[in-house]
């Protein structure tokens, strides 16, 4: 049985025992299996698990949080093109031709996006090997001990 009250013990149900009043000391149960409440602070306190905690982020709130961000560099962008329309002379290799400036940064700025994405990728890649590595190391060593 369980009471609402912090001052009652809580009992498994069947284990033939009535919940009584303690008193300010806590009290074990002397027939049956049971916990004991300790009296609630006044004071709120962090919970002690993070996943229990109704305030902490969530995917949909990163989604959130993505979407207006990604929205206002959108509009950053569309700003920067409107004001850029004067045309520029660009030359690449053999390639040749006129583009508007606003065209000419945002490729360069696409540009440099995907390069230091793909650095970025290799680095994770050869820091997963690494990590297989040690671990399989690890538990190599560790059946030897074992044994």
């Amino acid at each position: 049985m369980t009471s609402n009250h912090p001052e009652h013990l809580t009992l498994d149900e069947g284990a033939g025992v009535e919940p009584t009043t303690a008193p300010e000391a806590s009290v074990e149960p002397t027939t049956g299996t049971g916990t004991v409440e300790e009296p609630r602070s006044s004071t709120p306190t962090a919970p002690s698990h993070p996943e229990q905690d109704p305030l902490r982020g969530s995917r949909t709130g990163a989604f959130y949080a993505a979407t207006v961000g990604l929205g206002l560099v959108l509009i950053l962008v569309v700003v920067f093109v409107a004001q850029n329309t004067a045309s520029t002379s660009v030359s690449f290799l053999t390639w040749t031709g006129e583009f508007p400036v606003a065209v000419v940064i945002l490729v360069a700025f696409a540009a440099g996006i995907l390069f230091t994405a793909l650095g970025g990728s290799l680095r994770i890649m050869q820091l997963r090997r690494r990590a297989k590595k040690v671990e399989k190391q690890r538990r190599k060593a560790a059946k030897a001990a074992g044994r």
